[in-house]
């Protein structure tokens, strides 16, 4: 497994959807990852430590974990199927460990609001520089200057997925 963190977020132009980026913690490079527009709001929230009036389900998930003392331990996102992408949740409550599978923006939201790790698994990194390769998808390495946090405004944002 390839530890990553949420480096940015972009629009694929394609289908008007967002793309998380994950940065690949060891070497750098970026993996997108399409996702929901709901997910992607709710960890824009979270990443700008914005707190809306009413807490988003991410936000009452996560605060069920620390009430009952379950600790989530990380997020993997373990295979893919075309655009697909599968995630699970591995947590525990005491001395068990339990396994729950989510989408993987649902799994984003929710590890960064608990500071939990998230994983790729290594053979959707080497699937997707094989896309980038072949030409299916394009290559995202080098449109973000390193260390610059790249996300639309909330303007932008919405006017984009409308």
């Amino acid at each position: 497994m390839i530890r990553v963190s949420i480096k940015g977020f972009m629009i694929d132009s394609a289908t008007e959807m967002p793309v998380v980026l994950l940065k690949n913690d060891q070497s750098g490079s970026l993996i997108p990852l399409l996702i929901g527009p709901f997910e992607a709001g709710a960890i824009i929230l979270e990443l700008k430590g914005i707190k809306p009036p009413r807490p988003v389900t991410h936000d009452l998930l996560a605060e069920m974990f620390k009430r009952n003392r379950i600790h989530m331990e990380y997020l993997e996102i373990y295979d893919s199927f075309e655009d697909i992408f599968f995630a699970r949740i591995k947590y525990r409550k005491g001395i068990k460990s339990y396994t729950l599978e989510a989408r993987p923006g649902d799994g984003l939201a929710l590890s960064i609001r608990l500071n939990s790790p998230i994983y790729v698994n290594e053979r959707i990194v080497l699937k997707l520089k094989q896309d980038v390769s072949a030409g299916r998808i394009s290559d995202v390495n080098g449109l973000i200057p390193e260390n610059q946090f790249l996300y639309l405004d909330n303007d932008q944002y919405m006017e984009h997925l409308m």
